[in-house]
C-alpha cells in the first residue's frame, strides 16, 4: 500500500536554449528500479530538454516501484546541451535528493464475534485492532467489508472513518460450510494501504422465503428506525445475496439465471 505516484522536483536555471536536465540512481538502486521503464517504473521522462531561463521539471514515478520503509537516493545532472552529454563530457551541475518511502500501517489483527449465527438474526461484532505506523503518518482510517467467495466481491460493513470495529448483520456464507470472510482495509495519513482478513465465520441461512421476509422486514424497520445507512445497507446487502446464491440444482444453467452456484 504505497502511495500511487511519488513526484520529485527541481528548479532548473539555464543560459542555453537547449540544456539538457537527466534523474538517475545509484547502480545499487538503478539494478532495481530502471528509470528507463515506462511501463513499471516512469509515468513521465526522466530526461528533458528546458528551455533558457528559471524553470520547473518533475519526475512522476509509479509509488508500486518502490519498497516501502526504504530511502533512495536520486541525482539530477544538468549539460549545457544534448551534444555536450551525446560527446561525454561531465555534467556542469549536480544536486542529489534523498526519499524515504512510506510504511504502511502494521501489526493489525480483526476478529468477529459470535463465530457462527444466521442471517439478519444475528449480529456481529466485528473489530480491527493493534495497527501501529510512524509517528508522522498518523491518523489512521478503518474500513471494513466481507465476502462469502470472491475476495474481489465485497460487500460493505463501514465506509472509511475513524471507527475501528462495528456491529453488523452478514449475508449467508455458501454451501456447504457458510462461511463469511471478514476484512479491514487501513490507510496512513500518507495513503499507505494494509489489510487484514480475520479468521472465517459462519453464518447460516434461514430455513424458508417465508422466514426471510420476515426477517428481512424486521431488521430493515429497526434500521429505519435508528436512522442507520450502514445497517440499512448492510441488510439489503444480506438479503440480494441471499437471492442471488439460490438453489440452482434443478436448473439446466445456472449462470444463466444471473446466480451463483
Amino acid at each position: 500500500g504505497l502511495t500511487d505516484r511519488v513526484l520529485l522536483s527541481v528548479a532548473v536555471a539555464t543560459a542555453s536554449s537547449d540544456a539538457l536536465v537527466m534523474w538517475s540512481l545509484p547502480p545499487e538502486d538503478a539494478a532495481l528500479i530502471d528509470l528507463d521503464d515506462a511501463t513499471n517504473v516512469t509515468i513521465t521522462p526522466r530526461s528533458k530538454v528546458m528551455d533558457q531561463g528559471l524553470s520547473m521539471y518533475q519526475l512522476a514515478l509509479k509509488g508500486s516501484a518502490f519498497l516501502p520503509g526504504e530511502s533512495y537516493t536520486f541525482t539530477i545532472d544538468a549539460w549545457t546541451s544534448i551534444s555536450d552529454f551525446d560527446t561525454g563530457m561531465t555534467a556542469i551541475s549536480s544536486t542529489t535528493l534523498e526519499i524515504l518511502m512510506n510504511n504502511p500501517p502494521r501489526g493489525g489483527a480483526m476478529t468477529v464475534d459470535p463465530s457462527e449465527g444466521t442471517m439478519l438474526l444475528t449480529e456481529f461484532f466485528i473489530e480491527t485492532y493493534g495497527w501501529t505506523d510512524d509517528p508522522e503518518d498518523y491518523p489512521l482510517v478503518y474500513s471494513m467489508r466481507y465476502y462469502t467467495t470472491d475476495p474481489e466481491e465485497l460487500k460493505g460493513i463501514i465506509p472509511e472513518g475513524k471507527l475501528s470495529y462495528a456491529t453488523a448483520v452478514l449475508a449467508q456464507g455458501q454451501e456447504p460450510n457458510y462461511l463469511v470472510y471478514c476484512v479491514a482495509r487501513v490507510r496512513d495519513a500518507f495513503e499507505a494501504v494494509a489489510t487484514v482478513t480475520a479468521s472465517p465465520v459462519v453464518v447460516n441461512k434461514l430455513q424458508s422465503t417465508y422466514d426471510l421476509s420476515v426477517a428481512f422486514e424486521t431488521s430493515l424497520a429497526g434500521a429505519v428506525e435508528l436512522q442507520s445507512i450502514e445497517s440499512i445497507g448492510q441488510i439489503v446487502s444480506a438479503v440480494t445475496e441471499t437471492l442471488n446464491s439460490a438453489d440452482c440444482s434443478e436448473a439446466p444453467d445456472c449462470a444463466s439465471l444471473n446466480r451463483k452456484d
